[in-house]
């Protein structure tokens, strides 16, 4: 069985041809239990409308998430930013922030809500150039597999060799503090062949030409390859028994569109 939070599944497959940019992880069998974070829908299966300027972290609890932050900025908090915008003001992107529009004009598929670091609070919405952490804390008991990171509006002209977007993982081992592996940027670990990272864009200029700055509304998975030095990633493509998740952007700005994982010990919500 496939679980799906909010409309943005199958966008993956709808999607523009990618790019792979790494070495080729195996081939993937589709987990029993998966589940896509899109940021779309929060608990109680209530839509979300519109752009959100602060959250709490605990909107997506049903879904066994707790997100938390470590912003770099003074006041920064987490916000969900409308992307589904065209970036000529019709209708008006998040905060008139332009560069994390998504659709066809850039070649991705609509997006829907993303999520920041918002560095406009409590005003507006703008992903803070600060930077910081968003840590995703699974609650199922032995933690989950996790599959991959969607990522928007890397500013980065070759998003292989990026050392200020960094990924850390904690293991459930048995213990309290589980088992912590170390942080590792998107270079180095493309350096040491432990990640793929696919272009989901096909963004043009105002001619129609391939756009070749591909930082502003770009779009682009990472997913992780096993490799003893980093991260420990099982034959279907996946981190086992993971209990929480940490991206970092170093002092750039960014959102995560969304996030997969497969929940085999999910456990059922109250009726």
């Amino acid at each position: 069985m496939t679980t799906t939070w909010g409309s943005r599944f199958n966008r993956a497959v709808g999607a523009p041809a990618g790019l792979l940019l790494a070495s080729a992880a195996s081939a993937a069998a589709a987990p029993v239990n998966l589940t896509v974070l899109d940021f779309d829908t929060m608990n109680g299966g209530v839509a979300i409308a519109e752009e959100v300027i602060a959250l709490t972290g605990q909107e997506f609890t049903d879904f066994g998430v707790r997100i938390t932050a470590d912003p770099n900025g003074t006041g920064t908090t987490l916000g969900l930013f409308n992307t589904d915008c065209d970036g000529t003001g019709q209708p008006d992107c998040s905060g008139n922030d332009d560069d994390l529009a998504t659709g066809a004009r850039y070649g991705t598929v609509p997006q829907g809500l993303a999520l920041i670091l918002n560095g406009a609070a409590p005003d507006g919405l703008n992903d803070d150039p600060d930077g910081g952490s968003i840590t995703f804390e699974f609650t199922d008991p032995g933690g989950v597999d996790f599959g991959s990171f969607e990522l928007l509006d890397i500013d980065e002209e070759d998003p292989l060799h990026a050392p200020d977007i960094l990924f850390s993982f904690i293991i459930e081992d048995g213990t309290e503090a589980g088992l912590q592996l170390a942080e590792a940027s998107v270079e180095t670990l493309a350096a040491g062949l432990a990640l793929t990272v696919e272009n989901l864009s096909a963004k043009t200029d105002d001619q129609g030409a391939p756009d070749p700055q591909l930082g502003d509304n770009s779009h682009w998975r990472y997913r992780f390859v096993n490799n003893p030095l980093f991260f420990p990633v099982n034959a279907d493509g996946y981190i086992e028994n993971v209990r929480s998740a940490t991206v970092r952007y170093d002092t750039i700005s960014g959102a995560v569109g969304s996030l997969t994982f497969d929940r085999p010990n999910e456990v059922p919500l109250p009726a």
